[in-house]
Order: C-alpha cells, then structure tokens, then sequence
C-alpha cells in the first residue's frame, strides 16, 4: 500500500488548487436512500448502518462513523408515494446527535406519514 501526501491539489493545467483539507471538507460524509413504509429499508446508503422506526413518519438513521460534533448539515426530501400524480411531502429533521439523526416525514397536509421515498444527505466534520 503506498501513501501519497500533499498540501495543494490542482487540475492538469495547474488551474484551480485547493487543499486537501478543503476537499475534505466540502465532500458528503453520509448519505441515504430509504424506503419508510412498513419495515423500514435503505436502498443504498454511505457511512449509515441502520433505521429505527419511531412511528408514523419518524425515524432515525444511525451513522456508522460519527461526525465531530451535532453541528452538521442536513438536507433531505421525500415523497409519500412513488405515484407520479401525488404530491412531494416533505422531510424535516427532529434531532441530531454526532452518531444519529432523526427524521420526520409529512405528506403535503403538513401531517406525518410514511413515505416509500425518503433521501437524506449530511456533511460536516468527522
């Protein structure tokens, strides 16, 4: 196995340098794409080792490596069914822990519901 270590990158051209701690920075940390209706399942996921559900709409993703501390970011969607004529639901996030992250879904009433697609994304410093 060989290591390679350096301060600056840069593209072919010697363009566009950046440190390695910005790229370390800027990259997704943990991903997950989830169907949440009935036993809850990943799709496919990174850096996420299991769900729990919490109830209608409510669930939370462990996260095999933990992250620094609870100051990540966040984001994510979902849809209540994979029905074309229905419309988006929303996810938010209800708490947030270094090695978790709980997650609410609602339908388009703002009421909780199960949602068969469910994508989250969070970045931040682990």
């Amino acid at each position: 196995m060989s290591i390679l270590k350096v301060n600056t990158l840069q593209d072919a051209s010697g363009s566009n340098p950046t440190t390695t701690a910005n790229l370390n920075q800027g990259t997704v940390k943990a991903w997950f794409n989830l169907n949440g209706t009935s036993t809850p399942a990943f799709r496919d996921s990174f850096n996420c080792a299991s769900i729990t559900d919490n109830g209608t709409g409510d669930h939370t993703v462990v996260i095999t490596t933990d992250f620094g501390s609870v100051n990540y970011t966040a984001v994510g969607t979902a849809k209540e069914t994979d029905n074309t004529s229905v419309s988006g639901t929303i996810i938010g996030f209800n708490s947030q822990a270094a090695g978790s992250i709980r997650l609410i879904t609602c339908n388009a009433s703002f009421a909780a519901a199960d949602c068969v697609l469910v994508y989250g994304v969070m970045l931040g410093d682990q």
